[in-house]
């Protein structure tokens, strides 16, 4: 038997468990290197100035994006989010008048919206795949506008979120710091 190493918990546990099941601390226990002391001991006496190189050290930047940016990713997550509630229940929201036939491309205009959305969360997680993922969806939405005899605004839409994402704010583009 022994004494989980959580000072506030403190519950008796077998040898064998590695997690205590009161507070879930894991029980593993770790020695520290003398080497890993030392060099803790000397990067605390270090100074660090802008001439610093870090190009070894798990440097991670700082991101930011323009206000409008992200007010403008988050108005497109909730248009996409009601659009999408509208063309997968169609009959619902513009009424028994709506035609049986269109329905089907509805509910397939529905599953775009649900995309844009993954897409566009993706873009809030700085990554590149979300804007691509974007555009394959508006192209293949600008294909169906087309089929159905519409204008493709989905076509459209790809080179103004590419404008959109080049607004900068402090020297930095959005759409630089997307990876």
């Amino acid at each position: 038997m022994k004494l989980c190493i959580n000072s506030g918990c403190k519950h008796e546990l077998d040898d064998y468990q590695e997690r205590c099941p009161y507070c879930g601390w894991s029980q593993k226990s770790f020695k520290i290197d003398k080497s890993d002391e030392k060099r803790n001991a000397d990067l605390s006496n270090t100074t660090f100035d802008q001439h610093t190189d870090f190009s070894n050290e798990a440097f991670v930047p700082h991101k930011e994006r323009n206000a409008f940016v992200s007010i403008w990713l988050y108005f497109s997550i909730v248009a996409n989010v009601l659009v999408s509630l509208i063309n997968f229940f169609p009959k619902q929201a513009w009424g028994s008048n709506y035609p049986d036939a269109a329905i089907p491309l509805s509910i397939v205009s529905g599953v775009f919206g649900v995309i844009n959305i993954i897409a566009i969360v993706m873009l809030l997680n700085w990554r590149k795949s979300g804007f691509l993922l974007l555009t394959i969806s508006s192209i293949i939405g600008g294909l169906l506008a087309m089929l159905t005899s519409s204008f493709p605004v989905g076509l459209l839409g790809i080179v103004v979120w590419y404008f959109i994402l080049q607004i900068k704010k402090e020297g930095k583009s959005c759409w630089e710091q997307l990876s």
